[in-house]
């Protein structure tokens, strides 16, 4: 792997863009969540649905919750709204053995690296 060449050349609290300085030790939990991430993200391709079995749907919960009204034009029936949507699923190939990553249950994952539902909303 490229990690186990780049922390032969050099320490790994001076990996090549690290802003830490030598002599620092990072913390063990982010060295755990880093390992995670890498397991996680290695040949994971967000075009990719993420079922258990391909030939079945994926089931992805729907909700929205209306925060504000922000105008009502009733002449021309217009209703301008601040809401948020939220979208839940289980992502099959973001799993892993939490014993061998430290105890780590949860990781937060930037989402624009995982696969999202394609949503249209439509107003008639």
């Amino acid at each position: 792997m490229t990690s186990e060449r780049t922390s032969k050349a050099r320490p790994r609290n001076q990996r090549r863009g690290s802003t830490r300085k030598p002599g620092i030790k990072p913390c063990e939990g982010d060295e755990n969540e880093a390992r995670l991430m890498r397991y996680l993200m290695t040949d994971y391709d967000a075009a990719v649905r993420p079922a258990q079995n391909s030939s079945l749907p994926l089931s992805v919960i729907f909700g929205i919750s209306l925060h504000h009204i922000i105008d009502v034009d009733e002449k021309n029936q217009i209703l301008t709204t601040n809401c948020w949507i939220t979208q839940i699923w289980v992502d099959h190939h973001l799993r892993w053995n939490v014993s061998d990553f430290a105890g780590i249950k949860v990781i937060r994952i930037p989402y624009t690296r995982v696969w999202r539902p394609d949503l249209i909303l439509y107003n008639k």
